[in-house]
């Protein structure tokens, strides 16, 4: 089943996706490294897999292939995920989790680790492949203060479930404020076993899971997001991002400022923004996109009183 944890009045929202989600079969299929080795994956066939994944209706061959080819490139998991960041702060995420530890992307979301991982910012920033180990999840956040507790729960928490290092590659979307990071990991505490030929293996593979994967999952926040809003509110957006105070916008609506501020704080709760600056550029962005479905159904949360958190 597809999970979404929501906190903060709704504006961060985590998507938890596996094949049934995004129509790709049903189940999990593992392969552990002592059921017997693949046979290795030349070069040719990995700059395929996308074509190959994409031609492959059935959906345990599908994972067999995919899971073959992460443990001829030395991995042993694969986390997918589709980031809507803002201001170095993840508003949104949409994780597909079908190659990712037992529970990871469960634990990583519902402790808000997106505030923390320092993968994340490096991902978006890059413009290659970095290698990592559990270290460097927790050395630029040294210390007693909050930064640094986050960061080493953080790196329990990756322990915990079988990660010490790997390879993290991040990928532009045609949205300036999303983007994807594939994180090919091994149980390895060490990134000395990580070559040159390991980086380019990496970055071949993660290039064609998110080119299988991307369009299936599709924008975080859609051109239909304003489908909701009233013709009230849709105007309200419209003057904003024209310059227009809360008090203008109010004088042309017949309505107070106040009314006004609180209409365009729901609106940033939906966009997933922290600031009128914030909601007039995703707003500008999103009016300049041609029109387009959203990936997902809208789902229907049921609360969670005991851990604050909302599950659909």
């Amino acid at each position: 089943m597809s999970e979404s944890l929501h906190t903060d009045a709704g504006q961060r929202s985590y998507r938890i996706l596996r094949d049934p989600e995004l129509g790709l079969g049903p189940g999990p299929v593992v392969l552990p490294r002592e059921e017997g080795e693949p046979a290795r994956s030349s070069a040719a066939r990995l700059a395929a897999l996308a074509d190959v994944l994409t031609a492959q209706s059935d959906g345990a061959l599908r994972r067999t292939l995919i899971r073959s080819c992460l443990v001829d490139a030395g991995f042993d998991w694969l986390c997918y995920c589709r980031i809507m960041c803002l201001d170095g702060r993840v508003s949104r995420a949409a994780w597909y989790a079908q190659y990712s530890p037992p529970g990871w992307a469960e634990a990583y979301c519902g402790a808000h680790c997106f505030d923390t991982d320092v993968r994340v910012v490096k991902a978006s920033t890059a413009g290659w492949p970095f290698a990592w180990m559990l270290d460097d999840l927790t050395r630029d956040a040294a210390g007693a203060g909050r930064a640094g507790a986050a960061a080493r729960s953080l790196a329990a928490l990756a322990a915990r479930a079988g990660i010490g290092s790997g390879v993290t590659v991040g990928f532009e979307t045609a949205r300036p404020f999303e983007y994807c990071m594939v994180t090919l990991s091994s149980t390895l505490a060490t990134r000395a076993w990580i070559s040159d030929a390991t980086m380019g293996a990496a970055l071949v593979l993660a290039g064609e899971i998110h080119a299988f994967i991307e369009p299936r999952i599709g924008p975080l926040l859609t051109t239909t997001g304003a489908d909701g809003l009233s013709g009230l509110q849709k105007r309200m957006l419209d003057l904003m991002t024209q310059g227009s105070s809360d008090r203008e916008i109010g004088a042309l609506l017949s309505l107070s400022a106040d009314q006004v501020a609180y209409q365009l704080g729901g609106i940033e709760r939906r966009f997933g923004t922290r600031n009128r600056a914030q909601l007039a550029y995703v707003a500008g962005v999103l009016s300049r996109q041609p029109a387009e479905r959203a990936a997902q159904p809208p789902m229907e949360p049921v609360e969670d009183e005991g851990r604050r958190v909302r599950y659909a």
